[in-house]
């Protein structure tokens, strides 16, 4: 086990947790503060960092690939080709959310989460919420058409919702370790944590 690579990635989950926390601050309405608008394009904007911690985490170990990758991030606004990009690097970069129960003292179960229930964000849902929120990044053009901020801002919790659910507890493999990793975001301390998976099969 490389316990390095293991802290590195907990600490990008534990940078969701802040930005999870901020949006849901962001999502109460501050008018004396806050312009709506301006609001919105905060909640979006951190909606979108969350995305890209995601896409990026499972490569933190190895600082030249982190850095091209972030470089592709700078200069494409297109997730799928973001994802792509970061799947050569680890073809198993995207999480694998689970359902882990504890039986007993010293035995645990887990079980893939299925997809149909929608309780979760699926990789194709990501490259969507991803190309949304990078519609929103840019100076408003007075020519075009307005942008619907209220639409953007009733998606928010939906999307964060399926984001928890992705994350909640996960699989991910790192680039560069031969190990699985089980990664709880809401442990009883506070940080996430995560545990070696040795050895792993399909039905874990």
């Amino acid at each position: 086990m490389k316990k390095e690579n293991l802290e590195g990635y907990c600490q990008l989950m534990l940078e969701i947790r802040h930005r999870a926390s901020a949006v849901a601050a962001l999502e109460k309405p501050n008018r004396e503060v806050i312009p709506d608008f301006i609001r919105v394009e905060l909640l979006v904007m951190q909606v979108r960092k969350i995305l890209e911690i995601v896409a990026l985490g499972s490569i933190v170990a190895n600082e030249k690939e982190y850095s091209e990758a972030y470089d592709k991030i700078e200069k494409h606004y297109h997730a799928k080709k973001i994802l792509r990009f970061v799947e050569r690097i680890n073809p198993d970069f995207y999480p694998k959310p689970v359902l882990h129960k504890k039986i007993g003292d010293s035995t645990h179960h887990l079980e893939w989460k299925s997809d149909k229930d929608g309780s979760y964000l699926t990789r194709k849902e990501f490259e969507k919420i991803y190309d949304r929120c990078g519609a929103l990044m840019h100076a408003h053009n007075p020519y075009s058409k307005q942008k619907d901020y209220a639409k953007y801002e009733s998606s928010i919790r939906e999307w964060m919702t399926k984001i928890e659910g992705l994350l909640h507890a996960h699989v991910i493999k790192l680039v560069n370790d031969s190990n699985y990793y089980l990664i709880h975001m809401n442990s009883p301390d506070g940080n996430p944590h995560g545990f070696v998976l040795s050895p792993m099969t399909d039905d874990i």
